[in-house]
């Protein structure tokens, strides 16, 4: 249990002793095989505002483009993928066994408005970099003050 000082008092503070807890199953269950190897992990994903458009990354390394399905509507891009298992090594002759093999599907909304109209997707070196314009209405406007 941790205790956070407060001048001469010491308050336990449940917050962090969860985070605690959540810390330390994250570290002994991430180190344990998959349950099902038919199942892929959701990729990373990293999501940039900037001046005129939305840009996410996604980190999918080892998956062929082809398999790679993007889609806008709204505000929510979906991205769908599958990362096949390798060909060369069969079940039995793996000692660990981390990396997810399968489909995988990962929804990310963003807060802005965007146009599906203007969306680009590129997919390099293991990353999927996805680019939504802002919709005209969501753009900042310059209004002149007249008097």
């Amino acid at each position: 249990m941790r205790l956070m000082t407060m001048g001469p008092r010491r308050i336990w503070d449940p917050w962090r002793e969860m985070g605690c807890v959540r810390a330390e199953m994250d570290r002994m269950f991430g180190r344990l095989p998959l349950v099902s190897s038919e199942r892929a992990e959701s990729p990373a994903v990293n999501v940039t505002r900037l001046t005129d458009r939305v840009v996410l990354e996604a980190i999918v390394p080892g998956i062929d483009r082809s398999t790679l399905d993007v889609t806008a509507v709204g505000n929510t891009v979906t991205i769908r993928g599958e990362r096949k298992a390798e060909p060369d090594v069969k079940t039995e002759g793996y000692h660990r066994r981390e990396r997810g093999r399968g489909s995988f599907v990962r929804e990310i909304k963003v807060d802005e408005r965007v146009t599906t109209d203007e969306v680009s997707a590129v997919y390099e070196n293991g990353i999927l970099r996805v680019e939504l314009s802002y919709a005209p209405e969501a753009k900042p406007r310059k209004v002149t003050v007249t008097g």
